[in-house]
């Protein structure tokens, strides 16, 4: 009996522990306003009059596919996007082999980009021109709103938020944009979740289960002084 009402207290204090936890990110998450920066992956320089308009390549799809397949990719085109990134016209090449970036004037192959250019696309998400402390070639990032492992550059800026721009290797996308206050927020959203280290399924079995030994523990001991209550009266 003394070990049943020990389990009980402590299991109590746990459960009690976790949901104190749950309510307060719970009312964090819902007052995001509070810490969360705007603009997420989002230009924060203006757009200059010369990049506003798109000339015409001079590249056309017959010769993107032979570059294409000079370089060992496959012509098969899906799609393609031309764009205007960092003041070069580019086409952007969805293949049967992945996304490639070509330029659209020249016909070189950008794919994987190099770590300067990655800088000059990166510098466009930063708010003020600030140096870059480092850059670092990461495989297999998973950023946090998804599933799938990128190749990417991070690139680090040397400011007051310590923001972080990751680069698709390949593609040239910005796969995530971090600085403190949105890794604070991850912060929350993974605690809210207890999503640490991939156990977020395990921790919420633990949870679970012990919410339902709590709930047996609970009733057994009311049932248990129930009845020597009874038994007493009875006397």
């Amino acid at each position: 009996m003394f070990v049943i009402r020990q389990i009980h207290k402590y299991l109590g204090i746990s459960v009690a522990v976790l949901l104190l936890i749950s309510a307060v990110t719970g009312f964090l998450r819902a007052n995001y306003v509070w810490y969360w920066k705007p603009g997420y992956k989002q230009h924060k320089h203006p757009i200059t009059e010369d990049s506003r308009y798109i000339q015409a390549p001079g590249i056309g799809i017959s010769e993107l596919e032979t570059i294409i397949v000079k370089k060992g990719g496959v012509a098969k085109i899906k799609s393609l996007e031309l764009l205007n990134l960092c003041g070069r016209l580019l086409y952007k090449v969805y293949a049967d082999n992945g996304v490639l970036v070509v330029d659209a004037m020249t016909g070189e192959l950008l794919t994987p980009i190099r770590e300067d250019f990655a800088i000059e696309i990166a510098t466009q998400y930063v708010s003020g021109s600030f140096p870059v402390k480092n850059i670092t070639d990461l495989r297999d990032y998973v950023p946090f709103k998804g599933h799938n492992p990128h190749q990417v550059y991070r690139v680090n800026f040397d400011d007051n938020g310590n923001t972080e721009i990751f680069i698709d290797k390949y593609s040239g996308d910005v796969v995530e944009e971090l600085d403190n206050r949105r890794r604070f927020a991850q912060f929350i959203v993974n605690l809210h979740d207890f999503n640490f280290l991939n156990l977020k399924r395990t921790l919420l079995c633990i949870l679970g289960l012990s919410l339902v030994s709590l709930s047996v523990s609970g009733i057994f001991l009311f049932c248990r002084n129930s009845r020597q209550e009874i038994t007493l009266s009875g006397r």
